[in-house]
């Protein structure tokens, strides 16, 4: 179908690349966008997950790269990473931050650069020579949740002092090379708590502009989310902006999204409200999995079966397996249960991707360009195809599942925005108006309201009539007087380098008395497909690929779908959720590419071919009896 409005406002805005940054550092506020804003924003694409040699398990995995390595390469600039290898990006980003963690800032200071005894002693020698039983004694030691650091920070939890340093050159490389119009940075890092068994409860802190605190704190200071959230709403004020983004949910043991502490009592309403205020976005894609949803975890879609890492957990007890409570879908559907319970929902989260690379090259997300994320650990063939590097305490569960194999190349996070500056995309992403990629530049738009045309996809002003009409996803449907259904303009493109899209689904989440229900219709499909009136769903698409070379067959897809969709179960005294799904045509995995280059066998645990993927944000309704 060919889609008028896409020649003239689904552009993204092109981002320039020299050799080199700014001559001078300045801070945001001395700088002028070089691009006029356009009031029905662009895509943009970025990479809000990124390690440089900062982070103590990055350094030791071999990463020499530095936040301005990080920042040149994302800008479309030549690294060398931990192989030997040079790389570069085929297509610069928009937008990146540096996101190192925080609680090992003091390693890099006083072991690597310091001197003195903290300096020479056995355990900084050990972090200088990278070796990784030290990670591994490490990680042990602070799962137990220490007060302090003893190695490295004999004075106390702290450590201000040390860390200042590596806060310092991660504020002036992202403000160096912070370009307003043509590239954008954040200054941010990771909040990295971990569990037992490689579990994890991390989150990554994106600020606004240039002021933001003197020393970050992690879990060393704040052993909790809740501290960390009661921190950040202190200490962040004025001109200060921050946002609180959880990531690797599908590693957090159904810990990520619950209304109670992490010591096991309710959180209060006060600190729910304080959450859904930081926490207004989740990473569902990264190098470690996909943490939408997982099939047998509260859902039959079999799309959630995209790349995961863990089975379904079979005890309550149970670690290094996937349950209720860490996946973004779960905690949609609990936000709406809360709404009912509590007057507002805590969980209304919009959607985003990146890579967690810890080789400091973000957006490096093709799957036939794959080199690994994981630096000395998956830098060949054979260990990123057989290797077995994944957190200790999954190894025994997983059985032959476990390996490098299960990894990917991570995703990418889009943003509609008025211009590409700090403002406008930080704006864009606390509004929600956000949407996930597995890695291709899928641009989707998703917009709600009472009386879009049928035919709208169809017009040259879509979007300009979309916005006066209704919201855009992250948004909310506003109230009517009447029970007619809402309807919803979905537009999606192909990124032009990829394969071509198969279909749009729409994912609808509901809670009838405490009980999560969830359907899944195809709303726009390739080749004149029509969704069946009973199941919603279109017959499968004829495109394959021939696996002897990776090849397309069929010559079956779109490079543009778009629709207007009514619900038509709707029920207007049920609140609800609604987001869309736009699906390539199926690809070889890396893992069968790399294959067919190497002559070696394509590992077991994974499937040959994958469909990539863009997920939208949600757009919520709320029956009036539930408004504020």
């Amino acid at each position: 179908m060919h889609l008028l409005w896409a020649l003239v406002l689904l552009c993204i805005c092109a981002c320039g690349v020299e050799s080199g940054p700014r001559d001078e550092v300045a801070g945001s506020a001395e700088l002028e966008p070089a691009t006029e804003a356009n009031r029905l924003r662009n895509a943009y694409f970025g990479d809000l997950h990124v390690h440089t040699k900062y982070s103590l398990d990055s350094y030791t995995f071999g990463n020499q790269l530095s936040p301005r390595d990080a920042y040149l390469f994302a800008r479309g600039g030549v690294v060398t990473v931990s192989d030997g290898a040079s790389q570069q990006l085929a297509e610069p980003l928009d937008f990146a931050a540096v996101t190192d963690h925080v609680e090992t800032l003091v390693e890099y200071a006083r072991c690597v650069e310091g001197s003195g005894e903290v300096h020479d002693s056995p355990f900084c020698a050990a972090v200088r020579t990278r070796d990784s039983n030290m990670m591994t004694r490490l990680r042990a030691q602070v799962a137990d949740r220490p007060q302090h650091h003893p190695e490295v920070c004999p004075e106390g939890p702290s450590c201000s002092e040390a860390v200042a340093g590596p806060w310092r050159e991660i504020r002036r490389a992202a403000e160096e090379f912070y370009e307003p119009g043509r590239f954008t940075t954040f200054i941010a890092y990771e909040y990295s708590p971990p569990l037992e068994d490689g579990g994890m409860l991390h989150r990554n802190e994106i600020f606004r502009g240039s002021e933001v605190p003197e020393v970050p704190l992690g879990f060393f200071e704040l052993p909790t989310a809740q501290d960390l959230w009661r921190w950040l709403d202190m200490t962040c004020t004025g001109p200060c902006k921050v946002l609180s983004i959880p990531h690797n949910t599908n590693f957090s043991w159904g810990l990520a999204f619950t209304a109670n502490s992490e010591n096991g009592g309710p959180l209060s309403r006060r600190m729910l409200q304080t959450r859904a205020e930081l926490e207004r976005l989740v990473e569902i894609i990264q190098h470690k999995g996909s943490s939408e949803c997982a099939v047998g975890v509260g859902t039959t879609d079999e799309e959630c079966a995209f790349e995961q890492i863990f089975e379904p957990c079979t005890g309550d007890r149970e670690t290094a397996c996937a349950r209720e409570g860490s996946y973004a879908r779960d905690a949609l559907a609990s936000g709406l249960a809360h709404q009912r319970e509590i007057g507002f929902n805590p969980f209304k989260l919009g959607f985003i991707g990146s890579t967690d690379t810890h080789e400091a090259i973000p957006g490096a997300v093709e799957e036939d360009r794959y080199l690994g994320h994981f630096g000395t650990v998956d830098d060949s063939t054979a260990k990123r195809l057989t290797g077995n590097t994944l957190p200790a305490g999954t190894h025994a569960l997983l059985g032959e599942r476990a390996g490098n194999a299960l990894y990917n190349p991570g995703g990418l996070a889009g943003v509609w925005a008025e211009s590409n500056t700090r403002e406008s995309i930080y704006d864009a992403l606390r509004r929600r108006e956000t949407f996930a990629t597995s890695g291709p530049r899928i641009r989707v738009r998703l917009f709600g309201g009472w009386d879009y045309a049928s035919d709208l996809h169809l017009k040259a002003k879509a979007v300009a009539l979309a916005y006066e009409e209704g919201v855009p996803m992250g948004g909310d449907l506003p109230l009517t007087s009447d029970d007619r259904a809402p309807r919803f303009l979905v537009l999606a493109s192909k990124d032009p380098e990829g394969a071509d899209l198969d279909r749009i689904e729409l994912i609808k989440v509901w809670v009838v008395e405490g009980e999560k229900r969830e359907r899944i219709y195809d709303v726009a499909c390739s080749d004149g497909r029509e969704a069946d009136s009973g199941s919603g769903r279109c017959a499968r698409s004829g495109a394959g690929v021939d696996l002897s070379d990776c090849s397309v067959a069929g010559g079956r897809g779109a490079a543009e779908l778009g629709t207007v969709w009514i619900d038509p179960d709707f029920d207007p005294r049920t609140p609800a959720l609604y987001y869309v799904r736009v699906l390539e045509n199926p690809t070889c995995r890396w893992t069968t590419l790399e294959s067919l280059r190497t002559g070696l066998p394509p590992p077991a645990q994974v499937p040959a071919t994958i469909q990539e993927r863009s997920w939208s944000s949600p757009i919520w309704y709320s029956p009036p009896s539930l408004r504020k």
